[in-house]
């Protein structure tokens, strides 16, 4: 898709203090952002602008002048320093943007963003672009606060508050903002840090071991738990063929990967991590969303048999570089050059870790390096989710190495992720080819933590056996203590087990500390409160949902699932019903038995001539679970228990498993025949013991 260049008035808002306001009191905040959104969306539609994009407590806004925006501005502000308050910060700036796929990009953007960072509630902030936009407008008074130095603006920028009586006007001291911080020549550095020694010593003098409890036992994680964290950002593709993106991704993804061994280190995940790509990233926004104190970065040049690599490791607290190196090497060394880094890396962060010093982080996968370059691309292709292309990769990187343990592994969950069982009737002869690879990848290498993740799709979705599933995610979190997809699955393993609901919330919550920008695992904290029927935590997670992730289709689906439990169901199917052409371009039966589900709340005379429609579309493979869901919500009870009948009969247990602790099917709970089906599906659970989920019925009888 093309872009677009051209000029507009920008305008950021957020709301300050919300992350402390939501963990104060969660009804308060999401009242404030309800309001929030209320009054800024009546007051952009007055004004003839237009909302780009929420960003969790903010909003990016575009108008057709500068005057309009200021207008709008001062409507907004006037409003939210009424009763109820909400603190608002604005900043308004006139610069290029780049339209593309909905979405507005550029230093315009970056410039409104850095002046609103500068802002205090009730303040409207503006760059002087828009102020001599407004000299000769009447209704406008600004003051001059001054130049500031931006982060990653190269000159200075004068910056202007709206002045007019009822705003406020900020002071200097008041202003911290994404400031650049001062540097220091060197001589002066100097100079400190010899005061600094000097101090030091003088309070060891006085203050020594005898003054303090030398008997504490806080831990240097527990004073600055961001200590031994690190992000690892895509490296640059240097190469003169773009298409090399795939290398350069790959190269950063496998040192990440080795470095989520290490039990002392937390790693932001691949999914988060990557969403920090080009020459103009952030490192301040780095560490404040990701929640990590250091940053790796680098790039890659490729050409012919040879390879540049040059790596930087980033304190981003004190914005000072830790480590750099660069390699020129042969292809053939790659392995080499990755452990290498993770072993500096190692010594840099001065990691303690229970294995020997001579640790290889780095193990060459396979020896054939045409092999890895296509596992590579594979990789590339099944992190955008293009399975078909993925799986092609993989099995043409086995064709050249048979002993490839890693590929064997990818490919079966590539090939599991394409067919996803849920709602489909079983396709036996799939689920032979899963089982096999993942059993080859663990033939192959016992020691790889892919290999175990891969086996567990086998016992949690074909077997049914949720028990052997937590042991190899066990087995493979001892491998790999950073994964964020194991905390991923081992959440839903606890769910089908029957586990308790603490650990269920645990694991959410290391993911989602693992993976903070990745969409799945904000979904996943929303089916969490979901299925623990918490309405008030369940609409703060649908308006996070909505802020971030507004145009990520199982985003959209989980909204529109917590919009439907909370019985708005036309909200639900007007969100839902955007992501019909792609469910039916892909097939997804899951997801559109959720839209007849929905339909069904709505009008039911569309929902029942749909049904009959996909019940008689072999090219579904649609399960008679999905039947069962959709005619429960038409209310046809004897339909639902015929098709769960069918369902049992044909031991679609991937899909079944929901209906023991999905409020959706709360109202059947009491029902014997319901009963017996639940029985039924307990005697398919190897040792099943269900603990705390409030599920009652887990306990019948014969």
């Amino acid at each position: 898709m093309s872009a677009d260049h051209k000029l507009a008035v920008i305008l950021f808002a957020d709301i300050e203090g919300y992350t402390a306001m939501m963990q104060q009191n969660e009804e308060t905040a999401l009242n404030v952002m309800n309001r929030f959104k209320l009054v800024l969306e009546a007051e952009t539609v007055q004004a003839k602008g237009q909302v780009v994009q929420y960003f969790g407590d903010g909003a990016l806004l575009t108008f057709e002048s500068a005057a309009s925006a200021v207008t709008c501005a001062m409507a907004m502000q006037s409003a939210f320093q009424a009763e109820p308050f909400v603190p608002v910060r604005i900043g308004i700036h006139l610069g290029d943007v780049v339209y593309k796929a909905g979405n507005i990009f550029g230093d315009g953007v970056n410039v409104a963003s850095r002046i609103e960072s500068l802002g205090v509630p009730g303040a409207v902030l503006m760059s002087k672009s828009i102020q001599n936009q407004l000299k000769n407008k009447t209704g406008f008074l600004t003051q001059s606060l001054g130049r500031f130095e931006f982060k990653n603006v190269q000159e200075a920028l004068e910056v202007f508050a709206l002045s007019n009586e009822g705003f406020v006007v900020p002071r200097r001291g008041e202003m911290k903002g994404k400031l650049k911080h001062k540097k220091f020549s060197l001589l002066k550095q100097s100079w400190i840090i010899a005061t600094v020694i000097a101090f030091l010593g003088i309070l060891s003098w006085n203050f020594g071991p005898h003054a303090f409890n030398s008997t504490s036992n806080t831990s240097e994680d527990e004073i600055n738990p961001k200590q031994k964290s690190i992000a690892v950002l895509p490296f640059r593709n240097l190469s003169e063929d773009s298409s090399q993106v795939y290398f350069s991704d790959g190269m950063a993804e496998e040192v990440l990967n080795a470095l989520t061994q290490l039990k002392g280190l937390k790693v932001s995940a691949r999914t988060s991590s990557f969403q920090f790509r080009g020459d103009e990233v952030d490192l301040t926004e780095v560490g404040e969303k990701l929640g990590v104190k250091n940053v790796l970065e680098g790039s890659v040049q490729k050409s012919g048999n040879r390879l540049r690599i040059h790596v930087r490791l980033i304190d981003i607290e004190n914005e000072s570089q830790i480590w750099s190196d660069r390699f020129d090497k042969r292809l053939e060394d790659i392995f080499l050059i990755q452990d290498e880094i993770a072993q500096a890396i190692v010594g840099q962060l001065e990691l303690r870790f229970n294995f020997s010093e001579n640790l290889q982080l780095v193990k060459p996968p396979t020896d054939d390096k045409e092999a890895h370059d296509l596992y590579l691309r594979g990789l590339h292709y099944s992190n955008l989710a293009y399975f078909p292309q993925a799986i092609e990769q993989f099995e043409n990187a086995i064709l050249l190495d048979s002993t490839f343990a890693a590929a064997y592994a990818q490919l079966s969950m590539a090939k599991f992720r394409l067919y996803q069982p849920v709602a489909r009737v079983l396709d036996h002869e799939l689920a032979a080819e899963v089982r096999k690879l993942a059993e080859k990848a663990l033939e192959l290498d016992s020691t790889l933590d892919q290999a175990f993740e891969a086996m567990t799709f086998v016992y949690h979705d074909f077997d049914n056996d949720y028990q052997k599933a937590e042991k190899l995610l066990r087995k493979a979190l001892e491998l790999n203590p950073s994964s964020s997809s194991l905390y991923y699955r081992l959440f839903f393993n606890s769910l089908f087990q029957g586990s308790s609901t603490d650990s269920a919330l645990m694991y959410c919550q290391k993911n989602l500390d693992l993976d903070p920008l990745n969409a799945m695992a904000h979904i996943q904290l929303g089916l969490y409160y979901f299925y623990s029927e918490d309405t008030l935590s369940s609409q703060k997670i649908l308006i996070e949902l909505e802020s971030l992730f507004p145009r990520d289709p199982l985003a959209i689906w989980c909204s529109a699932l917590i919009s439907f439990r909370m019985g708005d169901y036309e909200h639900a199917l007007k969100k839902y019903e955007p992501l019909l052409p792609i469910i039916k371009s892909i097939k997804s039966t899951q997801y559109y038995m959720h839209y007849l589900q929905f339909l069904a709340k709505v009008d039911s005379v569309s929902a029942r001539k749909k049904l009959l429609e996909f019940q008689h579309d072999a090219s579904w493979s649609a399960s008679p679970y999905a039947f069962a869901i959709i005619y429960k919500s038409l209310g046809e009870t004897d339909k639902v228990f015929e098709h769960l009948e069918e369902a049992i009969q044909s031991q679609d247990f991937a899909s079944l498993r929901y209906i023991r602790f999905d409020p959706f099917w709360h109202d059947l709970r009491g029902n014997p025949r319901f009963q017996k089906y639940l029985h039924q599906l307990n005697m398919h659970l190897p040792s099943f013991d269900g603990q705390d989920w409030g599920i009652p019925y887990l306990e019948v009888s014969n």
